[in-house]
């Protein structure tokens, strides 16, 4: 009698066994590995967007001709259309870019926009040397992220009364 040739049932359960166990762990550590992968970029997302925020407002104060400080707010020389000021404000996470003309008046509609989010902390602040603190602020899964940096201003801040 000819024995045949092939696998037998049993062999062929202990191959799929192996091989679906083999396949649940690399899903396994692939999905660990996408999860790990997800909260770094959200980590970079995060402390890019205060590295921007903080460039793009200390560019304004070294460029700025004119800063004016009224009742705790700082105003400064729109970059992109010189005919307005702006001012900052958090609301809740988000930092707004506002637009005055100069007699520090709003002018109506499109004069908010929104800068940067989440942002969870932001100063902007006229030092008795003529400097200006900027601090910067986000937190993301209870990590906080802070920049502070002393900036040089363009001219010299002028404080309304």
């Amino acid at each position: 009698m000819k024995k045949a040739k092939g696998y037998s049932l049993i062999e062929l359960l202990i191959g799929m066994l192996l091989l679906s166990l083999a396949w649940s762990m690399a899903m396994g550590i692939l999905g660990n590995q996408l999860k790990t992968v997800r909260a770094l970029t959200n980590r970079m997302d995060v402390e890019t967007n205060v590295r921007h925020t903080m460039i793009l407002l200390e560019r304004q104060l070294e460029q700025s001709d004119r800063i004016i400080v009224e009742n705790g707010t700082m105003y400064l020389r729109d970059l992109e259309n010189p005919v307005y000021l702006n001012y900052y404000s958090l609301e809740g996470i988000y930092l707004h870019k506002n637009k005055v003309y100069e007699n520090l008046r709003s002018i109506g509609l499109g004069s908010k926009s929104q800068m940067a989010y989440p942002i969870t902390s932001f100063q902007m602040e006229a030092q008795e040397d003529g400097t200006v603190l900027l601090t910067v602020e986000s937190t993301f899964e209870e990590q906080v992220y802070r920049l502070t940096k002393v900036v040089t201003p363009a001219s010299p801040v002028v404080t309304l009364e």
